[in-house]
This record gives structure tokens, sequence and C-alpha cells, in this order.
């Protein structure tokens, strides 16, 4: 993936002068507006809450943003989406919000994705980032960047609104649990029901678990097609109730807040 923008070293952001843009925000103890040039965040979802963070990451003068997104401008975007216009309808999110961030802020280096975190999204692109702010809207996107982000071993935050509520996570690969620790027995029945080829949660599980070797007549048997289903779908998605480490694995029983996703 190429930039879409020039980037720049350190030395020629002459923003960081006693008088340029950000001296008011050099005022302000303990605050580095060089190590912020410096920082490369990745953004994923472009939605409300993307478009929120995309615009103070860039206004705050972090030194490269991405931001992945596969979807398209609707006219339900407009009254919640601070970087987009009517002239953007149709256009895709990642790659306008990507221009309206340059238009903000000329001096960040932008890398637009138009891709599904689901299926085309891999670790090379997550590990270019130092860190990853979730803006995500499903548990099985949720599920698919937690996992990116463990194998490329880079912390991300998980932020979601739902009306007038809302939360954020964060989970470090190195140091805590990961937020399928933080799955209620809810939520994975949410995600088979979504992403499964039936909506057969325990039957599914039971099957998987219980299927051994067979003779050579079983391929010619009525459960080769489902069989061989089950088989693609576990190491394809990987079965969510293998620990991705030790210590780490979802709970079994139903806790936290009813609906937080």
């Amino acid at each position: 993936m190429t930039r879409d923008s020039p980037g720049r070293s350190v030395a020629e952001f002459s923003d960081l002068r006693p008088d340029g843009r950000f001296s008011r925000h050099e005022m302000v103890p303990g605050w580095s507006q060089k190590r912020l040039s410096e920082s490369r965040v990745l953004v994923v979802g472009a939605g409300a809450l993307g478009n929120e963070a995309l615009k103070n990451l860039a206004l705050l003068g972090v030194g490269e943003l991405g931001v992945i997104d596969f979807d398209v401008i609707e006219p339900s975007n407009l009254p919640r989406c601070v970087l987009f216009q009517e002239e953007d309808l149709g256009g895709r999110k990642a790659i306008v919000a990507a221009k309206r961030v340059r238009e903000l802020n000329p001096a960040v280096t932008t890398r637009p994705l138009v891709a599904d975190v689901m299926t085309e999204v891999g670790t090379g692109f997550i590990e270019e980032f130092d860190v990853i702010l979730g803006c995500l809207d499903n548990i099985g996107a949720r599920y698919k960047l937690n996992r990116l982000c463990r194998l490329a071993n880079v912390p991300w935050l998980n932020a979601g609104i739902d009306a007038f509520c809302g939360q954020v996570g964060l989970f470090d690969p190195n140091e805590g649990p990961c937020y399928e620790c933080s799955m209620t027995t809810s939520m994975w029945h949410r995600l088979y029901e979504t992403y499964a080829s039936c909506n057969n949660y325990d039957s599914c599980i039971a099957d998987w678990r219980t299927a051994g070797p067979g003779s050579d007549s079983d391929l010619d048997g009525p459960n080769t097609i489902p069989t061989l289903a089950a088989a693609w779908r576990w190491r394809t998605v990987g079965d969510p109730r293998q620990p991705l480490r030790d210590g780490c694995s979802p709970p079994q029983e139903e806790r936290g807040v009813h609906g937080a996703s």
C-alpha cells in the first residue's frame, strides 16, 4: 500500500517552531508535538466515530493517519460525519476521509485502504502503525481486528456508541486480557448467528468437537459436505473458544452490561 500524500521528516515541520501552528499545544506541560508528528495511527471504520477520531488526530498533528473502510457514503451519514459533504455521496468513505484530513492539516501523511477488515486486511498493514483505533459497529469486525492486532503485536482501542451510551477499552497484546476475554455468551451467539453457515450454535460446537477420523466409506455419506464446511469455517475463522495465548480465553458465562459489544 502506497502513501497518497508525501511523508515528511520531523525537521520539515515548520509548524513546530515557537510561533507555529502548534505553539499553544507546546505550552501544555509534558506535551511533545515532535513525538506526535512521528506517530502513526490507524483508524478502522470511517463512520461517525471514525470521522471524529480522524478529525481530532489531524488537528492535533499526528504525523501519519491510516483509515480502513470498505463502505460508501450515504445520505444518512451526513448528519453524523463531519468529514463528509453532499458532494461526496457515493464515494468511498476511506478515500474521502483521507482527503478531508489533508485539507485540515496538509502536513499529515494519509493512507486510505478500501477493504473489509474481516476478509481483506492482513497483519502486514497493521504492523506499520503504532496504535489502532477500532471505530467499528459490529462484533464480528471487532473480533477479527482483535486477532489481527494480537498477531501483529500492536495495541488497539475499541470504541463504540449506541444512542446516548458509549464505551472505550484498551487492549495491549503484551499486557492484560484481550477483546475476546470480554465477550459474553450472548455476544458469541450473535457472532455465530451472523457468520456461521447455520444458526444452531450449540450443535455446531458439539458436532465439530465429537467428529473424528472415519473410514473411506464416510466420504460417501450424507454428512460429507456439512463436515467439510465446518472444517473450512474453523480453519478460516478459527475456533473462537480457542485461547489466543495462555491465560487469555473468553468467558463461558454471561457477564457485564447487557448489549455491551
